[in-house]
């Protein structure tokens, strides 16, 4: 069985803490940055099943981290965590292969859905 894996990118230490909790509990191993440069250099080391990405965060925004993680061939799927109503976010995203935009405040109830669907494979079972 292949473990599973995310990286959790938010410049907000409580937001990654809820999330790798919430995501440990359902048997994903996860990998934290503060923001989009540390992101990138972790993208170098580990390759995750699913990134979650904050849109607003100092240094490189989730916005540009996406682009860049495009540009150097790297297709996971992406979970746009953002609190803002920001069509032009929407709309690049989609362009870039965005699979999903999470408004914050998020129900954990709606990610672990999502996660489901991107973390089952054939050699895993579904999630907890």
């Amino acid at each position: 069985m292949t473990d599973r894996i995310a990286l959790i990118v938010d410049d907000q230490p409580g937001i990654r803490a809820l999330l790798r909790e919430f995501m440990t509990g359902l048997g994903v191993t996860c990998y934290e940055a503060g923001d989009g440069s540390r992101a990138l250099e972790l993208l170098n080391q580990i390759c995750p099943d699913v990134v979650l990405l904050d849109v607003k965060m100092p240094g490189i925004s989730g916005t540009d981290t996406l682009r860049e993680m495009r540009r150097r061939q790297m297709m996971m799927p992406v979970i746009i965590l953002t609190a803002y109503q920001d069509t032009e976010v929407h709309s690049s995203g989609e362009e870039m292969g965005l699979v999903f935009r999470l408004n914050k405040p998020f129900d954990l109830e709606d990610l672990a859905t999502l996660l489901s669907s991107f973390l089952r494979d054939g050699d895993n079972p579904p999630l907890k």
